[in-house]
């Protein structure tokens, strides 16, 4: 999966390599550990990284480092500590050239934590808004095309969450609870690919309430804005008469 990430990150680094730096012990330390790095032995290139932004905290190469470690424990699914790092980076770097790459790595970090639909989508919801940040500050960055796929992605996510909630209030008879799941997802997430099977399971509910009003109303509204799609069809196959 991080393949693609370290072919872009390996053209990042060649580039920040090319400027040499006056002070020769800074940068045969950078240079020792950027070597770890292209020999994927992360661990050590991580600390040594660390190592020399300790020792010299205002250097050029120091925070090129901190570019580097973030990279480097992102690689080793340590992604607290690449969080850590690039917050702390963002924060006394707001303007580097670099910065998009930087909001990119902090988008992934967050999307590649987005656990199954039963668990917490705050992953989801967090990687979603970091991608947004990237798109509307740089939406001319090499990674603004892998990022606006995984911003749907991950709004895709928090969306399935938030039906898979419903579900789960609904086996346990708390039918108001999923209608306003439901509806949330027909309000707030209207071009989710999940709005049609919303209307489908309040259908669904209601039938089972015999509320049968509310279902035709329903049935048109689906029929409506989705003629053709699988959920309409399925509904028209309920029983509520």
């Amino acid at each position: 999966m991080k393949i693609k990430y370290i072919i872009l990150f390996i053209i990042f680094i060649l580039a920040s390599c090319s400027n040499k730096n006056k002070e020769p012990t800074i940068e045969s330390k950078y240079i020792k550990a950027h070597n770890k790095i292209l020999k994927k032995n992360y661990y050590e290139a991580a600390l040594e990284f660390e190592e020399l932004i300790e020792d010299y905290p205002f250097e050029e190469l120091s925070i090129k480092g901190q570019i580097m470690a973030s990279y480097a424990y992102y690689m080793q699914d340590q992604y607290d500590k690449t969080l850590e790092i690039i917050e702390n980076f963002t924060t006394l770097n707001p303007s580097h050239k670099n910065i998009d790459y930087i909001l990119y790595l902090k988008a992934i970090s967050y999307y590649e934590q987005i656990p199954e639909i039963y668990r917490s989508q705050d992953m989801a919801k967090n990687s979603y808004f970091a991608f947004d940040n990237l798109i509307k500050r740089y939406p001319k960055s090499i990674y603004i095309k892998d990022a606006k796929q995984k911003k749907h992605q991950s709004y895709e996510s928090i969306v399935s969450g938030i039906i898979d909630k419903a579900k789960f209030k609904t086996k346990n008879h708390n039918y108001i609870g999923a209608i306003n799941d439901y509806l949330s997802i027909i309000s707030n997430y209207s071009d989710s690919k999940h709005v049609s099977q919303s209307y489908y399971r309040i259908i669904e509910i209601y039938i089972n309430l015999g509320i049968t009003k509310e279902v035709n109303l329903l049935l048109e509204q689906l029929n409506k804005k989705y003629p053709d799609d699988f959920w309409t069809k399925l509904a028209h196959k309920l029983n509520y008469s």
